[in-house]
């Protein structure tokens, strides 16, 4: 399971997983009662749509399991009163039982993909943010305080530390700090000019 999905409740994804459920039974049992002509005609739009709505719930065994139910119900009713193209008299039932097969390997296979896509990049995230807790830690730990600063060198954040080395005896506003240049707050020359080397 995904990591941003764990943070909900276990009783929210319950309820999910059941929605998704009840959704499919109640399609697939519409399905019993339609014109196998109707079913061939909107093979794509649901195709489109139980891929687009098994991709964003992200629980692929769930969702592989349901899309084959309704691909096995639709493949019933097209079998029981197959459709026959009248010009031809070619029956369309194995290649409209192939296309669903097919469309049940690909909606698996992207809800797949995506899945571990999206867990990859969410474990890497969850990587980065902890190295960078880690080194503010030791930073914190090591140095009297730690200064944020901008790409031109200005003091983004101005932490309470900070506030109080800058001026020990007068409480200073931190509006002050943030957006002034870092080498301004340095004691002497020779300090600045060391720093912009």
């Amino acid at each position: 399971m995904l990591c941003g999905v764990q943070a909900l409740p276990a009783l929210t994804l319950q309820r999910i997983d059941m929605g998704f459920v009840f959704a499919h039974l109640v399609f697939s049992g519409q399905m019993l009662f339609m014109p196998s002509s109707i079913l061939v005609v909107c093979a794509p739009g649901r195709t489109a749509f139980r891929a687009f709505v098994s991709a964003v719930l992200m629980r692929t065994e769930l969702s592989s399991f349901m899309n084959l139910l309704h691909s096995l119900v639709a493949c019933w009713v097209v079998c029981q009163t197959p459709v026959v193209d009248a010009s031809s008299g070619h029956n369309g039932t194995v290649e409209f039982c192939l296309n669903e097969l097919v469309s049940w390997i690909c909606i698996t296979s992207l809800c797949r993909l995506t899945e571990a896509g999206l867990k990859e990049e969410l474990q890497n995230e969850l990587l980065a943010t902890s190295a960078k807790q880690a080194t503010e830690r030791l930073l914190a730990g090591l140095c009297d305080t730690v200064v944020r600063l901008g790409k031109d060198f200005r003091i983004v954040q101005a932490t309470p530390k900070l506030m109080h080395l800058m001026c020990p005896t007068s409480p200073v506003n931190h509006c002050e700090l943030e957006g002034s240049l870092f080498s301004s707050h340095l004691a002497t020359e020779s300090d600045r000019e060391r720093y912009k080397k």
